[in-house]
């Protein structure tokens, strides 16, 4: 079952994925305050508090990193951004 398992990760790994290719390549656009806790979160499996820490940063400032990314990505891959809720309120 192991060898199983294997074969078909290297398997993966060896195959020429244009798509895999494209989205790295969308990520290196990426300025690095961007980049950096993305790439920790998605690869790294951080938390937010943990990538917080690690880039001296508020757990507030790197959610609105993460979403500025992804934001980024989409627009990168022709989609519409997602809509960020704090610019749509009205000022008190």
């Amino acid at each position: 079952m192991n060898d199983a398992l294997e074969n078909e990760g290297s398997a993966l790994l060896s195959r020429d994925d244009s798509d895999v290719d494209a989205l790295r390549g969308a990520i290196l656009q990426l300025p690095i305050e961007y980049r950096e806790p993305l790439i920790m979160q998605v690869l790294g499996g951080f938390s937010v508090d943990e990538i917080a820490r690690e880039l001296s940063l508020s757990a507030s400032a790197v959610l609105t990193r993460l979403f500025r990314a992804r934001n980024k990505l989409r627009i990168l891959y022709g989609l519409a951004p997602a809509p960020d809720c704090s610019s749509s309120e009205a000022p008190p």
